[in-house]
């Protein structure tokens, strides 16, 4: 454990010490036999003695705790009531953390569930505040209605976290069919206010993304549970545009496309991914651009919803790609009979 987590561990302890009423006349002697017998570890006069220093004087920590030592007793005490755990905040801190649970519940509409909710209602008991519409709600972002299959949240989280697997009821739009499937959940990924869960399904034999929207009667199961490779999938995600890739291989492909002059200042400045570098600039205001990217079906969705600004240039499989989507979108019989 990092040596600042160990003196908070510490810090604690001395504090409950202090504010123990049965140990009336607390000595160097009592601190280290109880930091041991909680810590499970040699702890030294000298770190004590540091600790009880910084508690009183580290601004960093900003406890500024009433110690005082006894020569009589040859003990410690608190000279006025304190706990670290009633540290009031500055009128600042509480500002900032307002202001930050004001973020939380600008998000809401993604996703407000009941471990979610309780905590923000104990935060803002903790402060004695509340949030009025008159005072905050300063920040405003995109709400989209409730998700169905956001009630699931909680218990495939907990999935995730222990390791278990699921057996679902999943819908397919298309085929208007329900399929049961054993699942085991490694990721929940949220993408344009949706959520999606990502796991190994036995029924497919591969890795799966599912919405949670069209999930159904999700149930824990008995399975020796099959994870992901976290290190890999991290490198994945950071490397794709949404949750779909296009083909299972999930290799990087170098897309250039040409940005015209009316959208080029602003794809510059709001560039699809980090990994996006200009390859040349044209005096009439075209910009050639180069993304190296999983290609997912909202990649191709963000070319589509642009075409009027951005060319895709290459690479040819993924150019026919759009082209396909693009001819399959409207009534060819139509436009030529015109």
């Amino acid at each position: 454990m990092p040596s600042n987590k160990d003196a908070s561990a510490r810090y604690k302890i001395i504090d409950s010490i202090l504010s123990n009423r049965r140990i009336k006349h607390p000595t160097m002697y009592d601190f280290q036999r109880i930091l041991e017998e909680q810590l499970n570890k040699e702890i030294s006069t000298s770190t004590i003695q540091k600790d009880i220093k910084a508690m009183k004087e580290d601004s960093s920590l900003a406890y500024y705790a009433p110690i005082k030592y006894s020569r009589a007793t040859q003990s410690y005490y608190y000279s006025a009531p304190f706990s670290i755990n009633n540290v009031p905040l500055s009128s600042e801190e509480k500002e900032s953390l307002l202001s930050a649970i004001d973020l939380l519940h600008s998000y809401s509409g993604l996703r407000m569930t009941h471990d979610f909710n309780n905590a923000t209602i104990k935060i803002l008991n903790t402060l004695n505040e509340q949030i009025s519409s008159d005072n905050y709600g300063y920040i405003i972002t995109e709400r989209t209605p409730p998700q169905n299959g956001i009630e699931h949240f909680d218990l495939i989280h907990t999935a995730i976290k222990e390791r278990i697997a699921l057996s679902i009821v999943h819908y397919n739009y298309q085929k208007r069919t329900f399929t049961s499937v054993v699942l085991h959940p490694s990721y929940l990924k949220e993408f344009q206010g949706f959520w999606y869960v990502i796991g190994f399904s036995e029924q497919h034999n591969e890795v799966r993304t599912f919405g949670l929207d069209r999930i159904y009667a999700p149930i824990q199961v008995k399975k020796k549970f099959v994870g992901l490779d976290r290190v890999k999938w991290n490198s994945y995600f950071k490397n794709m545009i949404g949750v779909l890739p296009i083909k299972e291989s999930m290799e990087l492909v170098k897309i250039r496309f040409s940005v015209f002059p009316q959208y080029s200042d602003y794809i510059l400045s709001h560039p699809i991914h980090d990994s996006q570098i200009i390859l040349e600039k044209s005096d009439d205001g075209f910009v050639l651009c180069q993304v190296e990217l999983i290609p997912t079906l909202e990649l191709v969705n963000y070319f589509l919803s642009r075409l009027s600004l951005i060319k895709v240039q290459s690479p040819a499989p993924f150019v026919q790609i759009i082209a396909d989507r693009i001819y399959n979108s409207i009534d060819v019989k139509k436009i030529r009979k015109k």
